[in-house]
């Protein structure tokens, strides 16, 4: 009989401000392990008590071991500022993703590519979101391939 173990989705969460709180709710609702870190602990802590994320980890380190998902909400990116985070940790194959989006990558990004992760800005998401207001207001589908050329 073969050993059937499931597979655990683990994320890493940095920052605790209103994308960080909306991530939040959709990777819990996707069945992912949450773990917050923000620079100020209390408030990472604030946040999964206020969303009431019974479960959720609170790191004092921006640790992504054991994380397939490393989500960078934090500012650091509007500046290029690096981010904390113990990449020596991360798990080969976990994919670093940052909301901002910029001409090349941020430095989060960069720092990730260079321990081996999978990367993603936020265009994509961005790309989402003017869709759902396009097909709201006008009730037909999005052309989200041309939208997303339009930014690249």
């Amino acid at each position: 009989m073969a050993d059937f173990r499931p597979v655990r989705r683990v994320a890493l969460l940095l920052g605790a401000g209103g994308s960080a709180r909306a991530l939040a709710i959709g990777l819990v609702g996707a069945g992912y392990d949450l773990r917050l870190y923000n620079r100020t602990f209390a408030k990472a802590g604030a946040l999964a008590a206020d969303l009431e994320l019974s479960g959720t980890q609170i790191l004092r380190e921006a640790d992504p071991g054991g994380a397939s998902l490393i989500v960078n909400t934090t500012s650091a990116s509007l500046a290029n500022e690096e981010i904390p985070v113990l990449w020596q940790r991360a798990e080969p194959g976990a994919l670093a993703y940052d909301l901002m989006y910029a001409e090349g990558p941020t430095a989060f990004l960069r720092s990730a590519a260079l321990h081996g992760l999978d990367t993603m800005d936020g265009r994509q998401m961005l790309v989402a979101q003017g869709a759902r207001s396009f097909e709201w207001w006008l009730g037909i589908p999005a052309p989200r391939d041309v939208m997303l050329q339009a930014i690249q």
